[in-house]
C-alpha cells in the first residue's frame, strides 16, 4: 500500500508491505480508497488507485508506487510492465 497514513508524520509517504489474506470466505477485506496498492502478478504490475486519496496527494503517490516497482524490479525480478487503474465511485 501506498499512502500516508502514520499518525507520527502524516507528511510521509511511504510503501507498506501487506501480508495478510485479503479474499478470505466471509471476513474478506476491501482495499482503502484513500491509498494506491501495487499488485504484482506474474507478466504485469497494476497500481490500483482509490477513489478517496486528496487531488494534492495524487502525484506524490504516484511517484513513491514507481519508486518502489523499480526496487521491485531490480531485486524481486519482479515484471517490467506495470500500469495504473482507477478506482470507479459507487453510485
Amino acid at each position: 500500500m501506498i499512502g500516508s497514513h502514520q499518525p507520527e508524520d502524516p507528511e510521509m509517504i511511504v510503501a507498506i508491505l501487506i501480508m495478510e489474506n485479503l479474499y478470505h470466505g466471509k471476513n474478506s477485506k476491501v482495499l482503502d480508497p484513500r491509498g494506491m496498492f501495487i499488485v504484482q502478478g506474474r507478466d504485469t504490475i497494476i497500481v490500483w488507485v482509490g477513489s478517496q486519496i486528496p487531488t494534492m496527494n495524487i502525484q506524490p503517490y504516484r511517484e513513491c508506487a514507481e519508486r518502489y516497482i523499480k526496487v521491485l524490479q531490480e531485486n524481486e525480478r519482479a515484471p517490467h510492465q506495470f500500469l495504473f487503474v482507477n478506482q470507479f465511485e459507487e453510485d
